[in-house]
């Protein structure tokens, strides 16, 4: 409403039509459930031509187009030469998640620690800085930054920022095999969320600490909520890591024939690794425009 507010205040606002472009097509956003990935291409693209009409050097709207690519219809190499065209127009822009999804571990480290300098602050920036710690082989350095982190989780109020910072911290723990941390660190800080991903880590933690009851208490939780949020991917993460291949398969299809949002992931998504030996993980990697894992 502020946005379409501010386009009748002052009609040549470019960043104002690149945010519309980015928000009336998101994913979570209530106008669009259940939410489908063409009809937000749809609805985006007016809103990015009108401000690259205004403006054709918009960052705002090169950024917002760049994830519309990555994040809907999962074209990397669209996603990537948008990203080139922000980097160009100011080299301190970055796509930490574009880095992460094709593998690029180093370059998304290199980034998370410059951009720390000058914005120490960014939750989201700490959470993938943490990741990339994780996947360039340096968990202890991980584990010594989750626990530097922890320091901002009172200080700074950015609820978007928390999640994520919380859910990478989660990440590294469990593929350390640190459960018991998975279920304290969400317990102090996301006990109340019912996303679908908060509730996958704990019944993985669960599981894993032989409290099955407690863990399929959590996947029915899943299966029965509502929530666009990721619900099929989340479940077969958990499936994956029981050691279900096939249903953890059937759940991935249905992520995939639902265009889940975070099937951007599944090229390094580590609860993912009891699926690469089997012939159908390929063939999925493909489907979503991986050309295969390594």
């Amino acid at each position: 409403d502020l946005y379409e507010e501010a386009t009748s205040i002052d009609p040549e606002f470019a960043n104002a039509y690149a945010q519309l472009g980015h928000w009336k097509s998101h994913w979570l956003n209530e106008d669009l459930q259940p939410w489908d990935h063409a009809e937000a291409v749809r609805i985006a693209i007016p809103y990015y031509e009108k401000a690259f009409e205004i403006d054709p050097n918009n960052k705002i709207a090169h950024k917002r187009k760049a994830q519309m690519h990555f994040y809907y219809e999962w074209d990397f190499e669209a996603a990537e030469k948008e990203y080139q065209i922000l980097k160009q127009l100011d080299p301190r822009e970055d796509f930490p998640l574009l880095l992460r999804a094709t593998g690029r571990y180093e370059e998304l480290l290199e980034s998370t620690e410059h951009r720390l300098t000058y914005d120490p602050l960014s939750l989201m920036t700490w959470g993938h800085n943490i990741q990339g710690l994780y996947f360039t082989n340096q968990p202890e350095k991980a584990i010594q930054t989750i626990d530097e982190a922890k320091k901002l989780y009172k200080i700074v109020h950015d609820e978007i920022g928390l999640y994520y910072l919380i859910t990478s911290t989660v990440m590294v723990y469990s593929n350390l095999e640190m459960y018991e941390e998975v279920i304290e660190t969400i317990e102090a800080n996301l006990n109340e969320s019912k996303r679908p991903y908060v509730l996958c880590s704990k019944a993985i933690a669960y599981y894993h600490l032989g409290k099955q009851n407690m863990s399929h208490d959590l996947i029915s939780e899943i299966e029965l909520s509502q929530s666009s949020d990721n619900p099929y991917f989340s479940l077969a993460m958990i499936y994956a890591q029981m050691g279900d291949i096939n249903t953890a398969f059937d759940w991935l299809e249905k992520a995939f024939i639902n265009h889940e949002v975070y099937m951007y992931r599944i090229n390094v998504e580590p609860y993912f690794i009891p699926l690469y030996h089997d012939p159908r993980w390929q063939q999925m990697l493909r489907k979503v425009g991986f050309t295969g894992k390594t």
